[in-house]
């Protein structure tokens, strides 16, 4: 139930790796958002390492740490006027 937040999404690559970030907007409330993706990253950490912090006033950060493939995954949930903004990150590591 998410939709792109205009002007928010970015891609870039280096030499040394790739970064892609995309803005959402969700009218559910950020834990729910935060559940959501908890839920999908959990279901992906087998052999990786997962980081869950929250804030206690809506904010949330999320990050699946992929040590062997030289990847990770970041969501960033914090509360807007009406539902939840989310940043989702992903960076690959192509130095050796």
């Amino acid at each position: 139930g998410t939709k792109p937040a205009q002007g928010q999404s970015t891609r870039m690559t280096t030499p040394e790796g790739s970064s892609v970030t995309v803005g959402l907007h969700s009218d559910d409330a950020p834990d729910k958002v935060a559940t959501f993706y908890r839920n999908k990253l959990k279901a992906l950490a087998e052999g990786k390492q997962l980081l869950d912090m929250s804030s206690g006033d809506g904010r949330y950060t999320l990050m699946l740490a992929d040590e062997k493939n030289k990847g990770a995954i970041q969501v960033h949930v914090q509360k807007a006027d009406k539902g939840a903004d989310i940043q989702i990150v992903s960076t690959h590591s192509t130095a050796k």
